[in-house]
């Protein structure tokens, strides 16, 4: 019941993949954001927001906050850097020694650039990925992939976008930067990744009008771990509700050591 806008950001995809590698900045995605919005003459929308995706959104909420109807931050990245990164890097390590020395490989070859096939490197990397998830007890339902796109594009995004855009955003703290945007925010993430919890938790307090809902047998892949509640829930949000236990976080009680702020 709802138009879904799905747009390749610049240096992805089969987006442009500027030769100046300048242009891959928070200043950069914001606008693109925002010349996508221009494009199909939206007086405001609605911002769903995955992973990284998050952070980009936050950005624009700072920015544009007129311009913003609702947000839904979904397996979201941490509100702040510090914290994000440290699980991020936590996340990232595999336990069994082999597996750790065959992603360094691959990742040293996608992100220095001389992959001599990136898309099966990045295939490989997803499959890893996908093995990490499932030693962690994670459902591993997902069947998408990130590296349906031209070779030449994969090995820009990694040797480039995915390295200069996140570090754009310096030590971003979207904890009290957030206070004047009255969209409001449902952050969802997976009961069965308690590791996070509190950095979604502290995304909800980041907005006057947040809220966070913890769907049981689901990850960071919210869509395919558990689709039936997740779309219920988003399609109740976009209506103008809040799907049943979406918690009104606490603001006071968050504190620098559950928050992450």
């Amino acid at each position: 019941h709802h138009t879904v806008i799905f747009y390749d950001q610049m240096g992805g995809g089969l987006s442009e993949l500027p030769a100046d590698t300048a242009l891959l900045d928070a200043n950069g995605f914001v606008e693109e954001l925002d010349a996508v919005r221009r494009f199909f003459e939206l007086e405001r929308l609605s911002l769903i927001a995955h992973s990284f995706g998050a952070i980009v959104a936050a950005r624009y909420a700072e920015e544009r906050p007129e311009r913003v109807e609702r947000m839904g931050f979904f397996g979201a990245t941490g509100p702040k850097r510090e914290a994000a990164a440290a699980q991020a890097k936590k996340a990232a390590a595999p336990p069994d020694v082999a597996l750790r020395e065959r992603l360094g490989t691959i990742m040293d070859r996608l992100l220095s650039g001389t992959s001599a096939d990136p898309v099966a490197d990045c295939r490989e990397y997803e499959t890893i990925g996908r093995e990490m998830a499932l030693a962690r007890g994670e459902s591993g339902a997902w069947r998408g992939t990130n590296c349906a796109m031209p070779p030449e594009a994969v090995r820009y995004y990694f040797r480039y976008t995915a390295q200069l855009g996140p570090r754009s955003f310096g030590d971003w703290d979207f904890g009290h930067s957030l206070r004047e945007v009255e969209a409001p925010l449902l952050v969802m993430h997976g009961a069965d990744d308690p590791a996070t919890t509190e950095m979604q938790r502290a995304w909800a307090a980041a907005v006057p009008d947040g809220r966070l809902l913890l769907l049981p047998g689901a990850g960071k892949t919210l869509p395919a771990d558990s689709p039936d509640l997740f779309f219920v829930a988003v399609e109740m949000f976009l209506d103008g509700g809040w799907p049943p236990g979406a918690e009104d976080v606490d603001r006071d009680a968050q504190t620098p050591d559950a928050s992450g702020l």
